[in-house]
């Protein structure tokens, strides 16, 4: 609420839906809107294993809000790469991997029996598996258009 919407004295009413989570259950996708203030977009959540200096391990987890034009943007350059660059993927899936750069996140695209995402922001390497991609794209913008 703080971070995406901004909070204010008065009341503010807004949706919030999960989309899908990673089997591994690295990654989270949520949808969200707040007609009041006009926001609407995409939270993906991470959760992993994190170290501090001590060596010590621990579990961290992050928010990264996309709002809705970078949602979309980014939802449907995966999906076209994944489209475009089957053929190579699926030639020598030992060794086939495609990768790019978005904003502070980086996406490595591979197959394993079946294509997979990894996605690397702040620290976190998660898995996004291409199942709960899927999945996230169609509820995120079916619940957008509505």
């Amino acid at each position: 609420m703080k971070h995406v919407i901004g909070i204010e004295e008065k009341l503010i009413k807004f949706d919030i839906d999960p989309l899908a989570a990673a089997s591994s259950g690295e990654l989270t996708s949520l949808v969200y809107g707040c007609d009041e203030k006009n926001l609407s977009g995409l939270i993906l959540g991470f959760y992993g294993n994190r170290w501090n200096d001590a060596g010590v391990i621990y579990q961290a987890y992050a928010f990264k809000n996309l709002p809705k034009d970078k949602a979309l943007e980014i939802l449907s350059k995966l999906d076209r790469y994944i489209d475009d660059e089957s053929k190579y993927l699926s030639a020598d899936s030992d060794n086939n991997n495609i990768f790019f750069q978005y904003d502070d996140m980086t996406f490595l695209i591979y197959r394993d029996g079946s294509v997979k995402i990894r996605v690397f922001w702040n620290g976190f390497d998660s898995e996004w598996e291409s199942t709960a991609f899927g999945r996230t794209k169609r509820r995120f913008e079916r619940k957008i258009k509505n």
